[in-house]
């Protein structure tokens, strides 16, 4: 059977053959206008759009029994179609996210150029700095606000919006510089500089983590004349088996320094196996990391 309302409803093209056989009749276009699939995939298509409109969606289940007349009409190529269409949707859905990238990424641009643009007027960088943070800001709400998220309808107006978003971005913001220029974070900074004074050409600086090792020690040291190794090797677990490699390791050093960070529960053997052959000259302790410097009996 045919759809009995077919004759009786005008139709938005160019989806009148597959929109009308799915036996689904509608007379407003507003909510079509922006789909762009053809065929027997237009109705994932829909119910997509209905969604994304907070439309309610309810299923009302139909059975189906084995076909005893003529051909099914679904071929191979309905089915690729549904497939091809599904990751359509999802792409055009990406873009939002893409835009959204994008936007970020110019707001950094944004942020360093007018900071730049103000040092160069011989302004304070303390008074450069904010108005740049708040430039980058307005700019991240434009083009969010008119191009990003344009489609979607808000009931607040722009200026309201936009102040919602610059103080949302400010208390961010001092969120940030809060943790920054606090004693929060690990003073690698601080491990690195005094290393770096008084290591000399022959010391070995252990590492129980390769990670703090090769990463973000080596980005604050200038250093280049003593050895840096991890210990263990690819773990930060130390056990009664690893401990036994590390005399070999430290075999004809005068001294040994030994930084420890993130350690495990028996970190303490590596102090124990050095302690049999070193003495312990000093200790310092800082934020996340302790510091051991060991010379030769």
């Amino acid at each position: 059977m045919g759809n009995p309302v077919k004759p009786f409803c005008k139709t938005p093209q160019p989806y009148a053959h597959s929109f009308m056989d799915s036996g689904v009749c509608a007379r407003r276009r507003s909510r079509f206008d922006l789909l762009r699939i053809q065929g027997c995939a237009f109705q994932v298509a829909l119910l997509h759009a209905a969604v994304v409109e907070r439309a309610v969606v309810k299923e009302i289940p139909v059975n189906f029994i084995n076909r005893q007349f003529g051909k099914s009409k679904l071929g191979l190529s309905d089915i690729l179609e549904f497939i091809v269409n599904v990751w359509w949707i999802r792409f055009q859905e990406s873009k939002t996210f893409l835009k959204f990238g994008l936007v970020g990424a110019s707001g950094v641009l944004v942020n360093i150029g007018s900071f730049m643009l103000c040092l160069s007027t011989g302004m304070n960088k303390y008074i450069a700095s904010p108005i740049a943070i708040e430039l980058s800001i307005l700019s991240n709400f434009l083009f969010n606000n008119y191009w990003t998220f344009r489609r979607r309808r808000t009931k607040d107006r722009v200026r309201i919006k936009g102040l919602k978003y610059n103080l949302v971005s400010i208390l961010s913001v001092g969120s940030l510089l809060t943790y920054y220029s606090s004693v929060k974070k690990e003073q690698w900074r601080d491990v690195a500089a005094l290393i770096d004074s008084e290591a000399a050409e022959n010391d070995l600086v252990l590492f129980n983590s390769g990670l703090c090792r090769g990463r973000i020690f080596n980005y604050y040291s200038k250093g280049q004349g003593f050895q840096k190794k991890a210990f263990p090797e690819k773990t930060r677990v130390v056990n009664s088996e690893n401990i036994k490699k590390l005399s070999g390791l430290i075999d004809g050093r005068e001294r040994v320094w030994l930084v420890l960070s993130h350690s495990g529960k028996k970190s303490y053997l590596i102090n124990e196996e050095l302690g049999k052959k070193y003495f312990l000259k000093r200790k310092n302790n800082y934020k996340g990391i302790k510091l051991f410097l060991y010379e030769k009996k």
